[in-house]
């Protein structure tokens, strides 16, 4: 949903005690966009070119909903780094690993000549 009518939302929703409100823009591509969305119960236009309208509990839970997505959405996210900070560790661990056992090697290799 664009900000303009998420904006608008929460203007109706803080101005509405019960669920209705007066909506007096209702051409605004903000008001279309909500009611396409089922934000609406309700929508009766007056002819001075506002509106009454009663929000839907959709609405009412808009804000709570996207709230929840945006953190799950971070919360992947965060694991995602996670996993990926977790292979570069095993990666880094297994080159020294490499490194070490290289070494040794050689080192036994130089003692098999001496002896």
């Amino acid at each position: 949903m664009y900000p303009e009518a998420e904006k608008l939302l929460r203007e109706l929703i803080t101005c509405s005690k019960d669920g209705a409100a007066y909506c007096k823009d209702v051409r605004s591509v903000a008001f279309s966009e909500l009611k396409e969305c089922d934000m609406f119960a309700d929508v009766r236009p007056y002819a001075s070119g506002g509106a009454y309208i009663k929000l839907s509990t959709k609405a009412f839970h808009y804000f709570e909903e996207k709230e929840a997505e945006d953190k799950r959405t971070r919360e992947k996210e965060l694991e995602e780094k996670r996993a990926q900070r977790k292979g570069a560790l095993r990666d880094i661990g297994l080159v020294v690993l490499g490194a070490a056992l290289t070494f040794l090697f050689q080192l036994l290799a130089s003692f098999l000549k001496l002896g």
